[in-house]
């Protein structure tokens, strides 16, 4: 018992050490490139939002859809966000903000590249609901972690500025859409967000974790086990330090199920 009341005293102080370094850390090159990484993500998240004024008219001018299917594609947009940004704040406090923001732009960059091949409005409109998922996710995400790096002294100022470089992305989403739309075709501004969104996806691997969430949620110890299956082979499995050992083996299952 006092082992454990011990350990929970340690990463409370941890926790209140590494976060009373970065409230006391200037400004610097590090917080501008974090700033600049995140604001990338946001700004194609705003960029996919605002692009379906464009690709919906072009869409009801072809014949491919008309305004009931317009309506379920918003809908579904906006469901998926809902969705999206409640699971990611699970997971972004389960298994890290960097785990969460890499996620969410993997995902609507790859559902973009999905919904420019779709053949018909249903799929374009499923499509859409995927990429829901990770604009949903990315705008709680995006937030959180300026917020954890920068100083609170300067949050309100960052924050803001974080704001107005998302929000640009409405005049360049329809500038965008005026050029290409027209010559291309709608499934070319998709193609524009996917690209764009795998390329600050790469660019974000180098991008640390947050030391805040590193001290408040340090890494679980693991133990490696083995469960036989029907086939007469192991699978390696690791127990969980947190899980109690009744519940351990239906969570290897799970694990290996999925």
């Amino acid at each position: 018992m006092s082992a454990n009341v011990s350990r929970e005293e340690s990463m409370q102080a941890m926790a209140v050490n590494a976060g009373a370094r970065l409230d006391r850390l200037p400004i610097s090159k590090f917080h501008w490139r974090v700033l600049g990484l995140i604001a990338g993500g946001m700004f194609l998240d705003a960029f996919e939002i605002y692009l379906a004024g464009g690709v919906l008219g072009a869409l009801v001018k072809s014949g491919w859809s008309d305004m009931a299917r317009n309506a379920q594609f918003i809908s579904t947009t906006f469901a998926g966000m809902v969705v999206g940004a409640w699971v990611a704040g699970i997971l972004g406090d389960r298994y890290g903000r960097r785990f969460s923001y890499q996620a969410n732009l993997l995902i609507f960059g790859l559902a973009s590249f999905a919904a420019a091949a779709a053949p018909s409005m249903t799929w374009l409109i499923a499509a859409r609901f995927v990429m829901g998922l990770g604009l949903g996710a990315e705008i709680v995400v995006g937030y959180v972690t300026m917020t954890e790096f920068v100083p609170p002294q300067q949050r309100a100022k960052w924050g803001a500025g974080l704001s107005a470089l998302t929000n640009t992305a409405l005049f360049v989403s329809s500038f965008v859409g005026f050029l290409i739309i027209p010559t291309a075709g709608w499934r070319w501004m998709f193609v524009i967000v996917g690209v764009g969104a795998l390329f600050v996806w790469y660019l974000r691997k180098a991008m640390p974790e947050s030391p805040r969430k590193r001290t408040l949620f340090p890494p679980l110890r693991r133990y490696p086990r083995r469960i036989r299956l029907p086939n007469g082979r192991f699978w390696r499995c690791f127990r969980r330090s947190w899980l109690p050992a009744p519940s351990w083996a239906a969570w290897c299952w799970w694990r290996l199920i999925l």
